[in-house]
């Protein structure tokens, strides 16, 4: 019984960290992990606890926003939100049945994903779509930015590829600040958590582990979700985004090895 809970505990802990870092929780990671835990037992239910850590973190924003828009008053926020879920389900759905999440070729993809990340970290901002704009750039998300953020993040719902890596590249293209681009991502989340528990099935579990193991993902979740807002807004864009992805690099160069 001591054995379940640890495992409870550290898979809720582990796939809370690593669906906000540039590495997915499932693929080769996963099974690394399940040598040692019955890690991939509890990625049903932690996937469960992340996806209601975002509806609460973003609760105030996603149920005042339809209030406003009675009042006809213009929600940015609101239309990312259903244009980028929209498209994840979409396209992500499908996408989902067609590679399996252990796959060498999706390490080494989110290799690549870590590695560019990097460089426009350092390069900041001149490999961005509008650079020498910055003033331009709006600071909240536009039409645009919802199908980016959308189409990418479709691509990560076969389990193998790391969403977060993929949502950061996409808002990152258009030049926007490192602050938004991570609150962003972390808003249209859900989407891919909820195809993921749909692929994955019911969880089949003890149900008292289960419930361990979502509550662990989902205070964990909160916590690394305001740890990576509050280190963008020291560090900068650019800082934080060659970091994040510098961290990327060793975590998948690790799994790869």
């Amino acid at each position: 019984m001591f054995q379940g809970i640890a495992d409870a505990l550290l898979s809720g802990i582990l796939v809370a960290l690593t669906s906000w870092l540039p590495l997915s929780p499932e693929g080769s990671f996963g099974h690394l992990i399940d040598g040692m835990i019955s890690y991939t037992a509890f990625l049903v239910p932690a996937y469960a606890g992340i996806m209601f850590s975002v509806l609460y973190r973003y609760k105030e924003r996603l149920s005042k926003e339809p209030l406003m828009v009675l009042r006809g008053v213009e929600t940015s926020e609101l239309q990312y939100f259903v244009v980028g879920v929209l498209l994840t389900l979409m396209l992500g759905l499908p996408l989902a049945k067609l590679l399996e999440a252990h796959n060498t070729v999706l390490d080494v993809f989110n290799l690549i994903l870590a590695v560019l990340i990097t460089f426009f970290g350092l390069t900041w901002p001149r490999l961005t779509i509008l650079k020498g704009a910055e003033s331009k750039i709006p600071s909240k998300p536009s039409f645009l930015d919802a199908v980016l953020a959308g189409v990418f993040q479709s691509f990560s719902s076969t389990g193998g590829v790391s969403r977060a890596g993929l949502a950061i590249l996409a808002l990152i293209l258009p030049g926007h600040e490192a602050e938004n681009v991570l609150e962003w991502g972390f808003l249209i989340a859900p989407a891919y958590h909820l195809i993921r528990l749909l692929y994955l099935g019911a969880y089949e579990g003890d149900t008292f582990l289960g419930f361990i193991s979502a509550v662990t993902a989902f205070f964990v979740s909160l916590g690394v979700m305001e740890v990576l807002v509050r280190t963008a807004q020291h560090l900068g864009t650019k800082k934080f985004l060659t970091l994040f992805g510098l961290i990327g690099m060793l975590l998948n160069l690790g799994v790869l090895i």
